[in-house]
């Protein structure tokens, strides 16, 4: 049979000298977690903006080229351009002028 052992188990203690220590890198732990998701967060933000600035340069473009294409279509030498080739449209007293392809031969005929 083992003897007990004469010494006694000392209690430890807190320390109370470390205890500004202690709570000063509580609180910094607390302030990483805290700015980390904020900080996560503006990121979101900001490529959630540069996409909407991105979109809005591209329909600004859009609509640039759309405003060209009014002020186009508001002209009367390009509305008359347009008749006269889509339409086959002529002014008075010109004479209209078609020109057809020629036919196309067989490979088989000289």
């Amino acid at each position: 049979m083992k003897k007990p052992t004469a010494k006694k188990a000392k209690k430890r203690r807190f320390n109370y000298g470390r205890l500004p220590t202690l709570l000063f890198v509580i609180f910094l732990v607390y302030l990483l977690v805290v700015t980390g998701g904020q900080i996560r967060q503006l990121r979101v933000m900001e490529q959630s903006l540069a996409r909407a600035e991105q979109e809005l340069n591209t329909l600004k473009e859009r609509n640039n080229e759309l405003w060209e294409k009014i002020k186009l279509l508001q002209s009367d030498s390009y509305l008359e351009q347009l008749a006269r080739q889509r339409l086959g449209m002529i002014k008075a007293g010109e004479t209209p002028v078609v020109v057809e392809p020629p036919p196309q031969q067989d490979k088989n005929t000289p």
